[in-house]
């Protein structure tokens, strides 16, 4: 039988038939989300829109966990079977989404499916990620299945479907949902410590996670970068720390966004003018001039800041010191 009636997947190649495995999608973009929250400046302006002073590990930690869980919806059998042909499809099972699909699920209205869900995923432990009684974790979970650009609505008149949630043939929704769970405190144990950072609950976080976490799903997506993998590893966590996690955080110096190397080259160049020669290698040795020495001065906490001075003078350098 193909590998597709017992494993569940979450891309799929209409015209060469590959499958990527749905632990290891996941796995990608909780990668590259935890790469985007390494870099210092995206991490302080999380913090800073979350109205918070800093976040720490656990707190991105658990961030990266609903960013890996974007995808979970796709363990239905609707969605599962999209990719058999016709004839292999069961009866009376139509073709199902993985966001919008799951909406009677996460409002109770199919408490059947609700009940071993929410079970599996071990959502106790995540609703006591902030200090608002899971408000707050609910939200972000929610904004973690609106990737797709358009928010989920969560007051759709979206009718149950239980048949997509029960198992069919070798494929166990109920089970899955559990080896992903495992799989995730596995990649961010930092996630699941006691005693960490709440959630913030402003809207205005939860936006900044969703774009965040939108991005992660795009560079995370890229086929070129994440080759689709149709065979677990084994062990089956090896494939986050050997694969998904160096792909990650190469993707990010190849795009751009990682500029760690580039800070540490400035690091180790000296901070003054005597070594201009070295930041500046078309022009001698010099000493700074009185604007310069004057613009050295400026906090670089301040907002913007204007040289005026004649042609030649050395704003250039000035503003690149």
């Amino acid at each position: 039988m193909p590998n597709y009636t017992d494993r569940f997947w979450a891309k799929w190649d209409r015209e060469t038939q590959e499958f990527h495995l749905l632990e290891h999608h996941l796995a990608d973009v909780g990668a590259c989300f935890e790469a985007l929250v390494d870099q210092p400046t995206i991490r302080a302006r999380l913090a800073s829109a979350g109205g918070v002073g800093a976040l720490d590990d656990a707190a991105a930690s658990r961030l990266c966990v609903f960013a890996a869980l974007h995808d979970i919806g796709k363990v239905n059998v609707g969605f599962q079977t999209k990719a058999w042909p016709d004839d292999e499809r069961p009866r009376g099972i139509g073709r199902a989404g993985h966001t919008s699909d799951l909406v009677p699920v996460l409002t109770d209205k199919d408490r059947k499916t609700a009940d071993w869900f929410f079970e599996a995923l071990g959502w106790e432990e995540i609703l006591g990620w902030d200090d608002d009684n899971g408000r707050t974790a609910s939200a972000i979970f929610a904004a973690s299945m609106s990737h797709h650009g358009e928010p989920l609505d969560l007051c759709s008149d979206k009718q149950r479907n239980t048949d997509i949630w029960r198992p069919f043939g070798n494929l166990n929704p109920q089970a899955q949902v559990s080896r992903i769970r495992d799989l995730i405190r596995r990649w961010f144990p930092k996630a699941f410590e006691k005693g960490a950072q709440p959630l913030p609950s402003a809207p205005a976080f939860q936006h900044m996670f969703l774009g965040l976490c939108t991005l992660a799903d795009w560079i995370g997506s890229d086929r070129e970068r994440f080759p689709y993998r149709s065979e677990p590893d084994k062990p089956d966590d090896l494939y986050f720390e050997n694969t998904a996690r160096p792909r990650a955080q190469d993707a990010m110096k190849a795009i751009g966004l990682d500029i760690g190397k580039q800070r540490d080259d400035v690091a180790a160049m000296s901070a003054g003018f005597s070594d201009s020669a070295r930041i500046f290698d078309h022009i001698p040795k010099f000493e700074p001039n009185a604007m310069q020495l004057a613009a050295r001065d400026i906090s670089l906490d301040e907002r913007i800041a204007i040289i005026e001075s004649e042609t030649g003078s050395g704003k250039t350098e000035a503003a690149l010191w």
